[in-house]
């Protein structure tokens, strides 16, 4: 744009040139307008360097903007990373914590059911844990130390299924002979039994327990 208008600009001056030298006789008036054509273009010329040299200006401020817009960028690039990771990192603990409170949930289930402890609710119940329960199906012991450890081993685990069970013995008797035996209430009845044996008997010697 800039050469097809500085072109007729050039042909104004050298016709000027050439019948000035020439001393061709031109009027005054095609003098004038010659002369004024050649004022405007330069007027436009000027004009558009101004705007070419406006939107030089321009463009070099628009790409120093760019080039910042572009560092922000590469840190919130960065910073988006990290956030992600942090995001990762922050999922992953939250993951175990739930997978720890989920375990712990389950122990306080599991201790909410057999704490406190308690009596069996019925002699078919007894009879039934005394069925699952495996103490009795050790060999007989040979001392009373043994048998007592044996009716310690089913209080235990009595007490960690959640059920209240007691350890007694009697003597030694004329002969030095030991009698050991695990004891339970049920609905106020006492029971007991060998923990050898599991076999299971009221006693109704004492009555009823309140």
């Amino acid at each position: 744009m800039k050469r097809t208008r500085i072109l007729p600009l050039v042909l104004a001056a050298v016709i000027l040139a050439s019948l000035a030298l020439a001393g061709c006789g031109v009027s005054q008036t095609d003098y004038d307008e010659l002369f004024a054509q050649k004022t405007a273009l330069e007027a436009e010329k000027q004009a558009q360097q101004d705007q070419f040299d406006t939107l030089q200006t321009t463009k070099e401020a628009l790409e120093v903007e760019n080039q910042s817009l572009e560092a922000d960028y590469g840190q919130l690039t960065t910073a988006y990373n990290t956030l992600e990771g942090n995001f990762q990192t922050m999922q992953e603990m939250r993951d175990a914590i739930e997978a720890q409170l989920l375990a712990v949930s389950d122990q306080l289930a599991a201790l909410q059911a057999v704490y406190p402890p308690r009596d069996f609710t019925s002699l078919r119940e007894l009879e039934d844990w005394l069925l699952a329960n495996d103490v009795s199906d050790k060999p007989i012991t040979s001392t009373a130390e043994a048998w007592i450890g044996r009716a310690l081993e089913v209080q235990e685990d009595a007490l960690a299924d959640g059920y209240v069970v007691s350890v007694d013995y009697d003597g030694p008797d004329a002969n030095g002979l030991y009698s050991v035996f695990c004891t339970t209430v049920i609905n106020g009845n006492i029971y007991f039994w060998d923990p050898e044996t599991d076999n299971v008997l009221q006693d109704t010697s004492l009555g009823t327990v309140e």
